[in-house]
């Protein structure tokens, strides 16, 4: 998406700062949403996504703004594409229906809207897929639908009109459904929404960080589920609990690099059906490098017997070690011991030899 005018210089920055930098996930990055009907135990293959890329929530643009949409029916699907609308404040600016709507299923599709034909302010651009049942049976020919919205500030210098009450950092899966075979009953629908989206795409993200999740449905459905996934493995998920909350997201569970996060949640029918939307986004998670523990050292050697050959460290000495004189006639070392023992040894080998001299110097008679 174009975003406004800036001076040359400060795209420069923003284009040295996004290309040495880790993955940036600003303007431009890719948002999937979804929405399916049926049986929560048994999901039914009515899914309806659409991917935006292009987009920045919150964003000021003028001119004209570029993005891509593709919406698609995973297989095997018993739904096909009906009609793809965009919209802006709830006006339609572009649309294919029938044959010409499917003829770009599964493919993007690049839209432009032209800003400067609306009043300058806040205003909401949203796209929208349809998928029509085509089983034979009590639901055949009914709609689900997905749409997926963003608030917008056009400043164009046209008039400025506050028509808008905007809060910012939104990005949602509008989930609609048709009127419920089984009751009759409208269900309208389930409105899924990341709330505090800007600090989760905007920077690669580490340690515990909050994430604000609604849940909210018009007709008669009830609230049944809110769940935190990341790369489709549940993370925190409430059943039939209040509609927002804020949890704790421990990126630290997760490895260094891209991920997709989901937030996804459900609403049930009085028929015991779903209607369910999910809305996902790219994420970096770049956490410190934990340190390494502490090195334990080379095991011991195993003993003869099968157990841990430990050798005792040696006992330190009573008296400081004492070198005595070298005896004559002895080999000249110092003396290795200070005990009384070797005392006596040495004592009684000096009268020894002592006596031998005299033995020698005595006169034969």
């Amino acid at each position: 998406m174009h975003i406004s005018n800036r001076p040359f210089a400060a795209h420069l920055v923003a284009l040295v700062l996004v290309s040495t930098a880790l993955p940036a996930l600003a303007a431009g990055y890719t948002q999937k949403a979804g929405s399916w009907w049926g049986d929560p135990a048994v999901p039914a293959p009515n899914h309806v996504e659409m991917t935006i890329e292009g987009v920045q929530p919150d964003a000021t643009v003028n001119g004209t703004i570029s993005f891509t949409l593709t919406c698609n029916l995973p297989q095997p699907s018993t739904l096909k594409l009906d009609t793809i609308v965009i919209q802006v404040d709830g006006n339609n600016v572009q649309a294919y229906y029938g044959s010409n709507a499917r003829a770009i299923l599964g493919l993007p599709r690049t839209f432009n809207v032209d800003t400067t034909k609306f009043s300058d302010g806040w205003h909401e651009l949203r796209a929208r897929c349809y998928g029509m049942e085509t089983t034979v049976g009590p639901e055949l020919g009914k709609q689900t639908q997905v749409t997926n919205g963003h608030q917008l500030y056009f400043k164009n210098g046209n008039a400025f009109i506050d028509n808008r009450s905007v809060t910012p950092g939104i990005v949602d899966a509008h989930s609609w459904y048709d009127t419920d075979a089984a009751t009759g009953d409208a269900i309208d629908y389930v409105y899924v929404q990341i709330v505090n989206v800007h600090p989760l795409i905007q920077a690669p993200l580490k340690g515990v960080v909050p994430f604000t999740g609604l849940v909210t449905n018009a007709g008669p459905t009830t609230i049944a589920h809110w769940a935190l996934k990341v790369d489709d493995v549940a993370i925190s998920e409430f059943h039939d609990a209040q509609q927002l909350r804020t949890v704790d997201f421990d990126t630290r569970m997760l490895s260094n690099g891209p991920h997709t996060l989901q937030f996804h949640g459900h609403g049930l029918a009085k028929s015991g059906k779903q209607l369910a939307g999910q809305v996902e986004i790219p994420i970096v998670v770049q956490n410190d490098p934990q340190p390494s523990p502490p090195d334990a050292g080379t095991p011991p050697a195993p003993s003869p017997d099968g157990g841990v050959s430990v050798t005792p460290p040696p006992a330190p000495p009573t008296n400081p070690p004492v070198q005595t004189s070298s005896l004559s006639g002895s080999t000249g070392c110092s003396s290795r011991g200070t005990d009384p023992l070797g005392a006596l040894t040495a004592l009684v080998a000096a009268v020894a030899f002592t006596a031998r001299n005299r033995q020698r110097r005595t006169p034969r008679s």
